[in-house]
């Protein structure tokens, strides 16, 4: 009767808890321990892990934790119920747990320096599984999805702008609208391989029925046997029969035993203490490696009978890297993302090319208005700027116009409503439109903000002028209003040359380009009639170009301008003669009155052909063929008549004549003359005198005879 309490009591006291696992980066981990300390006197329950030194986890007493012993490693990471001793729930709470704290942990119940009770709780803590591999097809799945369905939000959000008339989409709020779908697909692709990787750790098991599998590198793993029927002296034995010797653990009811083990696994094999009474046979190994692999037999021996419980295979795999993987997956990410951005880069410049609002006008009108109306609310330190490419066109703040930050060609030339605010109406109005391009009106808040944005294209008809080149003048015209002010200046250029300018009643030609002086003119009561029109005389094509005419207050603030277009179609004057003649005239009249220390000077080709300066010619500059042989009039600046007469021209002649007119080294004007001579015929009348058969005279006229 005493023997069997006494075996009563051992099952009382020696318990056993099944195996804790879970995967490192876990915020806790409970260690399950229960007994009824409640009955106790002076209860004291320590929390030991016997394979550290020190060996102490966890303390507890009536007093309170005892923590004086406690292995340095666990510091701050153990805890108890405050009331365990009391209730006898006497889990261990284990905080962060990390690879290292697998192992086998024992809850050792003692009263008066008697053990009363001893609980072992074996804790395994995995590696996060790198299952990367067979989550990246999903991702790529997830990728396309998402990346349509960015498409398709951006492409709605866009047109259900197009179609809002309260505000205008601007660049900027396009981009954020083609942002959002980029940042929506990061987001949700990372939140999709979250779930995956969760996913992930919920359904990788290494353990099987008859097959273990880990990676090289855990802590330890757990080959398990079971049987709840254990005789009372028996023995159990983990082989593998690959090797010699094949124990690879052997235990007894006196406790273990290492005399037969393979060195392979010396000091890594262990088995519950409790085994043999709680029927839990299983095999703990720690650091497993790739040679660890193989099949190993759990047997039991008693009275001299063997039994096989258990054929476990464990499969030690090499540690999986995810650097492929992720690097394939952050490339797919990154041509995602390149690939939206830039399809919504493309959108958003086709939709400024839409949004761009055209505007066609006749040069000469006096204004054209670009319209810009929102029903938006536009608060009292609202920004309105009018840019074009690189000029401030108009501006309002604070309710007025500020024409100081004008660029000086637009002061006077603009205008908008004085009611913005009020009407919403945000057009600008530009008078006497010349230069096309793009305008811009942007609403700024007082922050600097673009609220809202428009662009106008403006596209000015530019009057044409065409003209052959030779005939006596050309005008171009420019009529207004009559009646202008006394004070204006009317100025008319070329490019960067002053053509013409008349102020307080007078023409100034001192401020004329040197081409131009002698060779324009205007209305001399142009002020009263409003006829601002020039008469261009003999007009070449070097005056091909654009010419614009300005009329400007005493403070210089533009009243009105034109733009015209001029184009001298040069038709070559060509000359034909027959060689022989005496002589042959290369003609070119121009403007008369020319300035004394012009330069006029005549060439072929390379050659020059004929020089006259400084009111005298100059032979010594001509090529020697053409010495003697050329002409011009006495009087030609007087006159403006500058042809050329060539004597006894002959078919080496023929070629191009260029009439260059310099004033110091600047061209003033040149026209060309294309000379042709053709070789004449004649003929020569030879007699021939025979008598015939009667002997009369007979004669032979006209023979020809070509002129070399």
């Amino acid at each position: 009767m005493k023997m069997f309490e006494v075996f009563v009591v051992l099952l009382y006291v020696s318990q056993h808890i099944s195996a804790v696992e879970l995967y490192e980066g876990e915020d806790t981990v409970l260690l399950d321990c229960e007994f009824p300390t409640f009955k106790m006197g002076e209860p004291i329950v320590v929390w030991s892990r016997y394979d550290l030194s020190p060996a102490t986890v966890h303390q507890r007493q009536l007093e309170g934790d005892k923590l004086k012993d406690q292995n340095q490693r666990f510091s701050g990471r153990t805890s108890m119920m405050i009331d365990a001793l009391k209730t006898g729930n006497l889990s261990l709470t284990l905080a962060k747990p990390i690879i290292s704290d697998s192992s086998t942990y024992t809850c050792t119940v003692t009263e008066f320096e008697q053990e009363v009770s001893r609980t072992e709780v074996p804790l395994l803590v995995r590696e996060p599984p790198q299952v990367w591999y067979n989550i990246v097809p999903d991702v790529l799945v997830g990728v396309v999805v998402l990346f349509l369905l960015a498409l398709a939000v951006f492409h709605g959000v866009v047109m259900s702008e197009k179609r809002k008339n309260t505000k205008e989409l601007t660049p900027v709020r396009t981009w954020v609208i083609a942002a959002v779908p980029v940042l929506l697909i990061v987001l949700l692709v990372a939140l999709y391989s979250v779930i995956l990787y969760k996913r992930s750790k919920n359904t990788e098991v290494s353990q099987h029925a008859d097959i273990v599998e880990v990676c090289d590198g855990v802590e330890l793993v757990v080959l398990p046997c079971e049987d709840s029927s254990v005789p009372k002296h028996p023995t159990v034995v983990w082989t593998r029969n690959d090797l010699n010797p094949s124990t690879v653990h052997q235990h007894r009811r006196q406790g273990d035993d290492f005399h037969n083990q393979n060195q392979r696994y010396s000091g890594r094999t262990s088995m519950k203490t409790d085994g043999l009474i709680t029927g839990d046979l299983s095999l703990i190994l720690r650091k497993p490696h790739i040679s660890d692999s193989g099949n190993y037999t759990c047997t039991m021996t008693a009275y001299g009978n063997e039994m096989t419980l258990r054929d476990i295979q464990l499969q030690v795999k090499e540690p999986y890297s995810v650097r492929v993987e992720i690097w394939v997956l952050l490339a797919v990410l990154a041509v995602s993302v390149g690939v939206i951005v830039g399809l919504g880069a493309y959108m958003c410049h086709r939709e400024f090319i839409k949004r761009v609002h055209k505007v066609v006008v006749e040069e000469g009108v006096e204004s054209v208005k670009l319209p810009f109306k929102t029903t938006a609310y536009l608060p009292k330190d609202v920004r309105v700027e009018w840019r074009d490419s690189y000029r401030t066109v108009h501006m309002y703040q604070n309710g007025s116009d500020l024409p100081e930050e004008q660029n000086w060609f637009y002061r006077g030339q603009t205008a908008m409503n004085r009611n913005l605010r009020r009407t919403g109406d945000l057009s600008l109005t530009l008078k006497y439109p010349t230069d096309g391009g793009i305008f811009t009106c942007t609403v700024y808040n007082k922050w600097r903000i673009i609220k809202m944005e428009k662009k106008f294209k403006v596209k000015v008809k530019v009057q044409k002028v065409v003209v052959e080149e030779g005939v006596e003048s050309v005008k171009l015209p420019f009529k207004t209003t009559a009646g202008l002010p006394k004070d204006v200046r009317v100025e008319w250029r070329e490019s960067y040359r002053t053509i013409h300018v008349y102020q307080n009643g007078s023409e100034h030609p001192e401020e004329q380009n040197q081409v131009y002086r002698g060779r324009t003119e205007m209305n001399e009561e142009l002020l009263r009639a409003g006829d601002l029109s020039l008469t261009l005389k003999y007009p070449t094509d070097g005056d091909t170009g654009k010419y614009r005419c300005s009329v400007y207050t005493r403070e210089g603030n533009i009243l009105m301008k034109k733009q015209l277009k001029v184009q001298v179609k040069v038709q070559r004057v060509r000359v034909a003669v027959e060689e022989g003649v005496e002589s042959v005239l290369l003609p070119f009249n121009t403007t008369a009155d020319l300035p004394e220390d012009v330069r006029v000077e005549w060439k072929n080709s390379y050659r020059k052909v004929h020089v006259y300066q400084n009111g005298s010619d100059h032979p010594e500059e001509q090529d020697h063929i053409y010495r003697g042989r050329t002409e011009m009039n006495e009087e030609l600046l007087r006159t403006g008549d500058l042809s050329l007469t060539l004597k006894y021209p002959t078919d080496g002649d023929t070629g191009e004549y260029r009439c260059s007119v310099y004033k110091d080294g600047n061209f003033l004007r040149w026209k060309t003359v294309l000379l042709m001579v053709e070789e004449s015929v004649t003929f020569q009348i030879e007699r021939v005198t025979f008598r015939n058969r009667r002997n009369a005279v007979v004669s032979t006229p006209l023979v020809p005879v070509k002129s070399v």
